[in-house]
């Protein structure tokens, strides 16, 4: 991920920082958008999410995203619903190994 940044820690640790409270908000989005059903935005919130996944180099999250907005894209709520417990555990482990790596000395290394 960090090389798809072009080797900008600052800008991957920015990134970062920001992505699980933004992916949360993405993840709660489609929930309640499948309720409604309105699956255009539902498929919106999973495809952000999984964007953001391949951005910061979590490709399980990436993947999970990735069913999630193609059952939204075939109306299917139930296959939906089902992707987003998987969706929130593998949030829940990106976040945690995004901590642990903005704690450690690897984050704040220069640039150069």
């Amino acid at each position: 991920a960090l090389r798809q940044m072009a080797g900008m820690r600052d800008l991957y640790n920015d990134v970062a920082r920001i992505f699980p409270d933004d992916a949360r908000t993405h993840l709660a989005a489609c929930r309640e958008q499948l309720a409604i059903p309105d699956f255009p935005a539902a498929m919106r919130a999973a495809h952000s999410i999984k964007g953001m996944a391949a951005s910061i180099g979590a490709p399980q999250l990436r993947a999970l995203a990735l069913s999630a907005e193609t059952a939204c894209k075939q109306n299917d709520a139930a296959a939906a619903l089902a992707a987003l417990p998987a969706l929130d555990a593998e949030l829940a482990a990106v976040e945690a190994e995004l901590n642990a790596y903005l704690a450690s000395p690897a984050a704040q290394l220069d640039n150069t």
